[in-house]
């Protein structure tokens, strides 16, 4: 994990790497924390392939929001956090895709919650793939991509966003435990499904983009409470 600290206070540029490491180590995290006591020296510094910014917004010289805006137009990727007593700035926020705005003095709490937010932003924008086989050639997939995956008259279909199919010679349970952890759900014998693409529920069926899927009515409490928690972030 890469993070840059954009504070020009030194005494709160130490407090925000304390808190960034307690964070790290309750979670198992390794991190490499840059710090940066302007605007200027972090836009100057160009870092690659950052993984999330903390940003004071009142500065000296470029301030936090002009600072993001600029960083804005070399990387979209890092997720961007602002520290700072200027809450009005928070609509501004969204044109620069901030995930979180903390408000100062900043408590362990408070950032921890950004934090997780965070994480999981990251975590849906890192590639994830599945490895499987069909007539003992490999077939290797974008988890984040895949729709469903569906049982089908002893055929294993593995359905992708935009469409495409590919098969898989793998019986359906084994599939499900290889993405054990990641946004999956079984809502019927046939079908694993990704939380991420329903659309609409009804009383014996969920639609994802272009399909309408059976659920049963004996997973269905489970099903609202994984779908909960995966629109909450939890997962």
């Amino acid at each position: 994990m890469r993070i840059a600290v954009v504070e020009d206070s030194a005494a709160e540029r130490v407090q925000l790497a304390t808190l960034l490491g307690r964070y790290c180590e309750e979670r198992g995290m390794d991190a490499q924390v840059f710090p940066f006591d302007s605007g200027e020296a972090f836009l100057d510094a160009h870092l690659d392939e950052l993984d999330l910014v903390l940003m004071d917004i009142e500065m000296a010289g470029i301030n936090g929001m002009e600072t993001a805006r600029r960083m804005r137009e070399y990387d979209r990727r890092a997720q961007l956090i602002f520290i700072t007593y200027l809450v009005q700035y928070a609509i501004e926020g969204y044109a620069v895709d901030a995930v979180d705005f903390i408000a100062k003095p900043v408590g362990y709490p408070a950032l921890s919650a950004g934090l997780d937010r965070a994480m999981v932003r990251i975590r849906l924008l890192t590639p994830r793939f599945l490895m499987t086989s069909y007539a003992r050639e490999p077939v290797t997939c974008q988890i984040q991509e895949i729709t469903c995956i569906e049982s089908l008259n002893k055929k294993t279909l593995i359905h992708m966003a935009g469409g495409g199919i590919l098969r898989s010679s793998e019986p359906l349970y084994v599939l499900e435990e290889k993405l054990s952890g990641e946004e999956f759900f079984r809502c019927h014998n046939a079908y694993l499904i990704n939380l991420r693409f329903v659309r609409t529920v009804s009383a014996t069926e969920l639609t994802l983009p272009d399909q309408h899927i059976p659920i049963s009515k004996y997973r269905k409490r489970e099903f609202y409470r994984r779908l909960a928690a995966c629109r909450g972030g939890l997962l």
